[in-house]
This record gives C-alpha cells, sequence and structure tokens, in this order.
C-alpha cells in the first residue's frame, strides 16, 4: 500500500502544469557580457509534492547567432562536477568552453540541488587562521562531518534527497519549464554521470550529450583514486625522465620519492613558511597522507607542473613551497570556495561508497603513493553521514542511441580513458577521443573545438579529431638561472666563451594562457597583485578575466580584449570596476607586447592621467585550476606595539599604510 501512495503521488506531480520560470537580466562573475537569472521552485521530496520546496538557481548565457537567424530550439544543459560544484559560479568556464556552441544555441546552467544558489549544503570544516595547523587534519573529519548532519537536519534539510537521480528530476523540470523539447547535454567529471542518468531517465529528450571526464554510476569513487593517480604520477615522472631540462634539474624522482615517503612515514615534516594568507611566520606539520593527498591534486591540471619540484625539494628536506600550497587548498576547502561538502557527501555515500569492499581497495591500493587514505577517509565519514536510496539498477550501464561524445585526457588521475571506454561501449552512436598529454577535464583550444562542432552538428561521425593527438610537451617548474658570473678584471684573462646552449623547446607564442604579476595604481602608491586569463572566444574573437587577490576580486571581466599583428604579439584589454566599500575602483587599459619566447606580456597602462608599467608572466594555460582569493579582512593590532613592529618589519621593500582607529 505504501509503494502505491508513492506512486499516486509521482503520477500526480508528473501530471502537475509546470512551474513557472521567470529569467531578467543579470551579471555573472568573469562574464562582460549579460546574462538572464531565474529560480524555479521544485519539492525537496517527490514523494511529498506539498511539502518541503527547494529553489532552484539557473542562469542562461544566450547564443550569439549570426544576424538574422535565431537561436537553435534545443539549448546546451552545462552540469558542472564534483560532485557539489556551482554551475552559476562557473559560468566564466563554461562561457569559454562552449563559446563556439553559442554561435547557435543557449547555455543553460542549473545549479544542482544542494549546490551553489540551490539550497546549498554547507558542512563547516575545522581550521582557524590563529592555528594554521588546524587546516591540515583529517580530510574528511568525522566529527565535523557528524556535527553537519545533525545540523541539516535541524534547519529541515533531508540529506538523503540530494542524490543524481533527484538532480536528474530537477533538471528535468528545468527543461519543462523553459519549453524546450529537448536538449544538448554537457557534462565535466560528476556532471557526466548526471548527463548519463539524465540520458537513461529521458531518452526522448535529448538530442545529443558530450561527457568529458568520464564517470560512470560504476564508478566506486574513490575506490580507484590510487592506482588511477599511481598511473597518471608513472606517466608525468616519464615525461619528465625523457625531457632534458626537467631530467636534469630533478634527476632520479622515482628513487628520491621512495625515500621521502619511506621517511614521512617514520615521522612527519616540520617545515616553517610564511602564512600565504596571514604573511606571519607558522610552523606545520605535514604528514604522509598529506604529502600524497597533494601530489594527487596537483596531476589534475595540465598547466605547468611542480611536482618534479616537489619530490625533489621534500628529498632535500625543503617542504615550504609544498606546504604552503598545502595550506591555501585547504583553507579554501574549509571556508566551502571549492564545493558543497553536504552534497559531495550525500551523492557518494549513496551511489558510490555502498560498492567498496575494503579488501578489494587494499588489493588495488597496493604498490601505489595513495594507498588506501582516500578510502578510508570516505568509508568512515559515510558511516556517519545519512544514506540515500538509488533506484534499482542505477550502477548498469546505460544504453542509449542518442549521438554522445566521450572526452579523456591519457594522464586523467581522477577519470582516465577505461571509463570513457566502459561508458562507450552501450552507446550505440558514440564516439570517445583521448587526449594525448591530457589531464582532468582541460580546457585547451583544441577541447573547446570538439564541443563546438559536435553540438552544432549533433552527432560524433566524421569529426576532425586530429588536435587531440598534437599536445605539446608537459612543462614543469625549474630552478632560477643561475646568477650571472662577475665581470673579469681587466687584468685577468677571460675565461673561455661556455659551449652555445642546446636548443629550447619551443615557445608558446600564443597570448593564451594564465599570467600574474602586480601593478601599482593609485598613481603608483598602491601595489595590487593580478591574475589575467587570455582566451580565444566570445564575441569579440578574444576574451579574459582578472582575478584581484590583493582586493580579494576574482573572475572581474576583461573590456574590450584585442590580440593582433603577428604571432598573437600586440595584446590590450580594460578593467573596468566601480569601487565597493574598501576595494578601490578601477578604470584600466593596458597595451602589452607579447615576448617572442612567449613567457612575459609587457606594456604601460593609463591610470587616472598618469602612464605606468606593467608586467606579466606566463604561470600556466588558460582554464587551469588557480587559489580563490581570500577577502580582505579588517586587521586589529593590539595595544601593545609589538604586533605593529612585526607589520612594519615585514617587507621591508613595501610600503606601507596603517591607520589607528581609537573609540575616543
Amino acid at each position: 500500500m505504501r509503494r502505491l501512495r508513492e506512486v499516486l503521488a509521482l503520477a500526480l506531480l508528473a501530471a502537475a502544469p509546470a512551474a513557472a520560470l521567470e529569467l531578467a537580466p543579470c551579471r555573472l562573475p568573469g562574464l562582460e557580457e549579460e546574462a538572464r537569472c531565474g529560480r524555479l521552485e521544485v519539492p525537496e521530496d517527490r514523494r511529498k509534492p506539498d511539502g518541503r520546496r527547494i529553489s532552484l538557481n539557473i542562469a542562461v548565457l544566450p547564443a550569439h547567432p549570426a544576424a538574422g537567424a535565431s537561436p537553435a530550439p534545443d539549448p546546451v544543459f552545462a552540469i558542472a562536477g564534483g560532485p557539489g560544484e556551482s554551475a552559476v559560479a562557473n559560468a566564466a568556464v563554461f562561457a569559454q568552453l562552449l563559446g563556439g556552441a553559442r554561435d547557435t544555441r543557449d547555455v543553460v546552467l542549473v545549479d544542482l540541488r544542494g549546490t551553489g544558489g540551490s539550497n546549498r549544503l554547507d558542512c563547516p570544516l575545522p581550521g582557524s587562521d590563529d592555528d594554521p595547523q588546524s587546516y591540515l587534519g583529517d580530510f574528511l573529519p568525522l566529527e565535523a562531518v557528524r556535527a553537519c548532519a545533525a545540523h541539516l537536519r535541524e534547519l529541515g534539510v533531508d540529506p538523503t534527497l540530494y542524490t543524481t537521480s533527484e538532480m536528474v528530476e530537477d533538471l528535468e523540470a528545468v527543461r519543462t519549464a523553459l519549453g524546450a523539447d529537448k536538449v544538448d547535454l554537457y557534462g565535466v567529471s560528476y556532471g557526466s554521470r548526471v548527463a548519463l542518468v539524465y540520458l537513461r531517465s529521458h531518452p526522448g529528450r535529448v538530442r545529443s550529450a558530450a561527457l568529458q571526464g568520464v564517470a560512470p554510476t560504476n564508478m566506486a569513487a574513490p575506490l580507484h583514486h590510487a592506482e588511477d593517480s599511481q598511473r597518471s604520477l608513472d606517466m608525468l615522472l616519464g615525461e619528465c625522465e625523457a625531457d632534458e631540462a626537467c631530467r636534469t634539474a630533478w634527476p632520479d624522482l622515482k628513487r628520491k620519492l621512495a625515500a621521502v615517503q619511506e621517511r614521512l612515514a617514520k615521522a612527519p615534516a616540520i617545515v616553517e613558511i610564511a602564512d600565504p594568507k596571514t604573511k606571519k611566520r607558522v610552523k606545520l606539520t605535514i604528514p604522509l597522507d598529506l604529502f600524497n593527498e597533494e601530489l594527487r591534486w596537483r596531476l589534475y591540471t595540465e598547466a605547468l607542473s611542480p611536482i618534479p619540484e616537489y619530490i625533489h625539494k621534500a628529498y632535500e628536506g625543503n617542504f615550504n613551497k609544498l606546504a604552503a600550497t598545502i595550506l591555501r587548498q585547504r583553507r579554501a576547502i574549509a571556508s566551502g570556495a571549492a564545493l558543497s561538502l553536504g552534497t559531495y557527501l550525500s551523492v557518494t555515500c549513496a551511489e558510490d561508497v555502498p560498492l567498496i569492499d575494503p579488501e578489494e581497495a587494499k588489493r588495488l591500493a597496493q604498490g601505489t603513493f595513495l594507498g588506501t587514505y582516500r578510502v578510508d577517509q570516505q568509508v568512515r565519514a559515510c558511516s556517519v553521514w545519512p544514506r540515500g536510496k538509488v533506484p534499482p539498477g542505477f550502477a548498469g550501464d546505460v544504453r542509449s542511441d542518442v549521438p554522445v561524445l566521450l572526452i579523456s585526457g591519457d594522464r586523467d588521475p581522477a577519470t582516465p580513458p577505461r571509463w570513457g571506454e566502459q561508458a562507450a561501449r552501450s552507446l550505440s552512436h558514440s564516439r570517445h577521443v583521448v587526449f594525448l598529454r591530457g589531464a582532468h577535464a582541460g580546457r585547451s583550444p583544441c577541447v573547446r573545438a570538439l564541443l563546438a562542432d559536435f553540438l552544432a552538428r549533433g552527432t560524433a561521425e566524421g569529426l576532425d579529431v586530429a588536435c587531440s593527438a598534437e599536445a605539446p610537451k608537459v612543462a614543469f617548474t625549474m630552478p632560477p638561472p643561475p646568477e650571472p658570473a662577475p665581470a673579469p678584471a681587466p687584468s685577468e684573462t677571460p675565461a673561455p666563451a661556455p659551449p652555445p646552449p642546446a636548443a629550447a623547446a619551443a615557445p608558446m607564442t600564443s597570448a593564451e594562457g594564465l599570467w600574474e604579476g602586480a601593478i601599482f595604481i593609485q598613481r603608483g602608491w598602491l601595489e595590487v597583485e593580478l591574475t589575467v586569463e587570455l582566451f580565444q572566444g566570445g564575441p569579440a574573437g578574444w576574451s579574459g578575466n582578472a582575478d584581484l587577490p590583493t582586493q580579494g576580486l576574482q573572475f572581474v571581466p576583461l573590456s574590450a580584449v584585442s590580440v593582433a599583428g603577428g604571432p598573437d604579439r600586440k595584446v590590450a584589454f580594460e578593467i573596468h570596476r566601480p569601487a565597493e566599500g574598501a576595494v578601490a575602483a578601477m578604470d584600466v587599459r593596458f597595451d602589452g607586447e607579447l615576448s617572442a619566447d612567449g613567457r612575459t606580456i609587457a606594456g604601460r597602462f593609463l591610470e587616472d592621467g598618469k602612464t605606468l608599467e606593467f608586467a606579466l608572466r606566463r604561470i600556466g594555460e588558460a582554464g587551469m585550476d588557480r587559489p580563490v582569493p581570500a577577502h580582505p579582512d579588517l586587521h586589529l593590532l593590539a595595544g601593545r606595539g609589538d604586533e605593529l613592529k612585526e607589520l612594519f618589519n615585514h617587507d621591508q621593500d613595501k610600503l606601507r599604510l596603517v591607520i589607528l582607529l581609537s573609540p575616543t
């Protein structure tokens, strides 16, 4: 009888009129152009249509069809990963990836339930700037997980209802409210699982689907993290060994890594660094599991890899650079900036962890650098997290004849090509493209071109995938060049000329990439750190955004981006931002030139009537991960003068403005 009531409730809900979705003009982080945003209410529990309701956060990036043409009737639903990431917060990323698709189609971003602006399930994690070591505990602290589940229950939230199947029905409600007969799907990482389940649940509503970093329903994450990460690391170290510069700078890495692992297994490393946020000197303890997990995270990106440097310096006893990176990342995770931890647990504890056999996990992790650390953390956390139900057959293969493009990176540590191969076997009109030297969910021009071509044509047949095998060599961080030798005294005989240097690798001559530097605004009195991302795409041909970490800002859209002259040599862009609270206004135009070796962009900018110089150095490819800027703090000084002296004595080459406020 209970089952009958549930079926009747679902039938009544399906028969109910579609909820209204009103879209209004809005601005999204990192986008210069206007989007359209709205909200749609859906039942938290579809078995209780009159019960608690949640509001879905939705944004539409409008198409840019040719003059006189209309957008295609089937929009692209872009689905973020995680699980737990916000699609709307990553609007700039999707605008870049799907820029070509927007020539003909709208792109719809929906924050899946429990993420972003859709009843986000936040779980505070331990961590305090007064004690930075407190950020560096377990990946999933048991007491924090237990407390979060209890807190959500107190708020009336049922964590068992935040699973992939429920998210898919939310997407279907959005499709209905938009009045689209069919949609195209783009799912990245965990988003590919959502797309697969949508394809299974609503096959008649999908025109085509593009899946990148494929995470099928039977993946049982993180069961395979250890073996997949080891494979990725072995490939990366092999690339270093084959590269003369990397091999010379960081030799014998496998032996050194084994030695570091052996030492850390006996005792953690103790380091003293300047806290990247507070700039205070702090002591940190880096245990083996934290070291290993940081190596795994660095495998995700196709940008400049620090892993050989990390291993070499750790072997020499220097963990400083690695420790600073770990602290930045753990601080971001604790703040909730990376993803919604509650949603991550609701999905994985219902769909993945029940498939994990602890004995199989030990067998798969044998001989790997990661071991069973992530499996142990996840299984333990899920033991205290409410587990949702999954439909019968959820973990089975998804079968469909809808055209599907699957994209994998051959060096992906999380979703390597074997998962794409597995999914493709039951998708009769699919094509699996593996990118040479590709990592996790890359955003190269080749990826963007394939997505644009596939989504425009609605078929994987006849796709030109040649560029997927044309990846550049992996770039590695290198030691700074040695100081030039002093010129010989006039009476001395000059040393013989050194042999000519070995031929360097072909320079990156495109302005597309991620750039970093510092500029001085307010007539040169205020130093502002600047990170600029430039990429091809958008209505004007080039687009970009900037981070201003000094001011706690990220993805500020660039205006009037242009790259012209020779091989992308002349570079210009503008940053316009009004004053907001304590954050200074910016109204600046930059005109620069790309260096012949492609490593720097240097030039001048006009600010408040004064011409100043700037220089940015390339730090990676467009689309690579970058740290979330911390919001600027109001720093309260103690009554004694010690702290004031410390502030003035730190970075003595910089001018500091200190304002003392008194109650009187």
